[in-house]
């Protein structure tokens, strides 16, 4: 990737994140590196991205992941594409079922 595209994503996260409300800190624990790490990457001062991490922390940000890593998508993928990827059902084509719970007393 050129420097242009790191700092690009660099600028995304840093978006994302505070679009949601999470500190440097708080970031930097839930993906598991250093709050300083969070911010090479958000400063685009680093060629060292895991996609795993990418992933998480669009996750944690509520956000494409690839939109995250720089790609000309949707900030947020629509529900209904998600549904399709994994193959799920939306809950207004399922039927109720009512399941009896039994208690020992």
């Amino acid at each position: 990737m050129e420097k242009i595209i790191y700092e690009k994503v660099g600028q995304r996260l840093k978006f994302a994140r505070e679009l949601k409300g999470i500190t440097l800190e708080e970031a930097g624990k839930l993906a598991g590196v250093h709050k300083s790490t969070i911010l090479r990457w958000e400063n685009g001062a680093t060629e060292k991205f895991k996609i795993p991490i990418l992933e998480l922390l669009a996750h944690l940000y509520n956000v494409n992941p690839a939109w995250l890593m720089g790609y000309d998508v949707p900030i947020k993928e629509q529900t209904e594409d998600i549904l399709k990827k994994i193959g799920a059902i939306p809950l207004t084509d399922m039927e109720t079922v009512k399941i009896p719970i039994l208690r020992n007393c």
